[in-house]
């Protein structure tokens, strides 16, 4: 998860807002960095340097995130955003057979609920019908695919995006 966090250090003008202006003054900082190499200060510090912000902003940051524990989407949410990614029907999941796309769906959903900590893993074993095993060899597929499937990850970040937009 990524954290792109800024704080206003203007004022706010008549045809400025101060979120207009932290835009504005974060997008000229990106274009500015164009080109450049990898930069050690960005990539060290809070979140490993997925959070940006002074000490006093950051550390506000994460009392806010830790006065509002996160809870793990349910399972339904899980499923409703696979099915909609992946363009499947719900009730198509627990039917018999091996279909590539049917499969690659309960895959998602085993991993997303294990990654999430939603259920277990034995518990979506159950809703589909299908044998532990074999989602559990689906879970680690998905893993060990993220490092090398750019495809992967961007179907990962669209679910998981899809996820959290049914959660609002």
């Amino acid at each position: 998860m990524f954290f792109y966090v800024t704080s206003p250090h203007g004022k706010k003008t008549k045809n400025t807002s101060p979120r207009a202006a932290c835009i504005r003054q974060y997008s000229k900082f990106v274009a500015e960095g164009v080109g450049e190499q990898r930069r050690k200060e960005f990539h060290s510090g809070n979140l490993g340097g997925q959070l940006l912000g002074g000490d006093e902003f950051t550390e506000n940051v994460f009392k806010q995130l830790e006065a509002k524990p996160v809870k793990p989407p349910t399972v339904k949410k899980i499923v409703n955003a696979v099915c909609t990614i992946c363009d499947v029907k719900k009730k198509e999941l627990s039917k018999p057979g091996r279909q590539r796309k049917l499969s690659e769906a309960r895959g998602l959903i085993a991993w997303f609920v294990v990654d999430k900590k939603s259920a277990t893993l034995t518990s979506v074993a159950k809703i589909f019908g299908r044998d532990l095993s074999a989602l559990s060899v689906a879970v680690r597929q998905i893993e060990e695919g993220k490092v090398e499937s750019k495809a992967l990850r961007d179907k990962l970040r669209l679910i998981n995006y899809s996820i959290y937009q049914a959660s609002s």
